[in-house]
């Protein structure tokens, strides 16, 4: 679509206006905003940002973004980095911000063999590699340490918050199936 919008021309209007559904407020968008925008730009308009598989059905979900040129680090880019670093504290139940800042390879550790010495190096390097990832979003955002971990507390309570609320609703229906008559109230 960005790609016929950067063409312009009628014939290209009309294929994007065959394609959408409702293209009075897309294409406009598409023939200026985004062709001036990507106008030097051979492809390459989106960056897919995997979400992880959602709750029920275990669908893959994706967060697909649309580059802005002037700005290298957007803010979903920004907001995935705070879920990833949430979902970790979830896991380890303890402030995750300085521990992936600073990753501290196993000093006095006798591997067995030559495959598990490999495989935590390549861990090692991960992190490290995730590490200088916080620094640079810290530092585009202005962040300190501290305030990053606000970040990631907020977004920690809000995912337990819609967590609690899933499985509630979910005990709740359980009791309304089960005693349909006569439904415990679970407030």
């Amino acid at each position: 679509m960005i790609t016929l919008g950067k063409r312009g021309g009628e014939h290209n209007r009309h294929q994007i206006e065959a394609y959408l559904y409702q293209p009075k407020a897309v294409v406009p968008l598409l023939m200026d905003t985004y062709a001036k925008r990507f106008a030097t730009r051979p492809g390459g308009f989106t960056r897919i940002i995997p979400m992880g598989n959602r709750l029920g059905d275990h669908a893959p979900m994706a967060v697909i973004e649309i580059l802005n040129t002037e700005q290298p680090e957007a803010e979903v880019s920004f907001s995935y980095l705070v879920r990833s670093l949430a979902t970790m504290q979830l896991k380890e139940e303890t402030k995750i911000v300085n521990k992936a800042l600073a990753p501290a390879p196993a000093q006095d550790s006798v591997y067995a063999d030559k495959r598990s010495f490999k495989k935590a190096l390549d861990e090692h390097r991960s992190k490290e590699k995730f590490a200088l990832k916080i620094k640079k979003a810290m530092k585009n955002a202005n962040l300190s340490p501290e305030q990053l971990q606000d970040f990631v507390d907020r977004d920690m309570e809000r995912a337990k918050m819609l967590h609690d609320k899933e499985n509630s609703k979910r005990v709740h229906s359980f009791a309304k199936d089960t005693w349909p008559e006569n439904t415990p109230t679970l407030e």
